[in-house]
């Protein structure tokens, strides 16, 4: 692999966890608002 591809893949990395991040942080703010 060259350090292009692992740049891209870290990346892609980095993005996919962020979006996890958002998923659960906005889930987390709509159940305390119904509650």
């Amino acid at each position: 692999m060259t350090s292009k591809e692992l740049t891209g893949l870290n990346l892609r990395v980095s993005f996919a966890t962020a979006n996890i991040k958002i998923a659960l942080i906005s889930s987390l703010i709509t159940l305390r608002l119904s509650l």
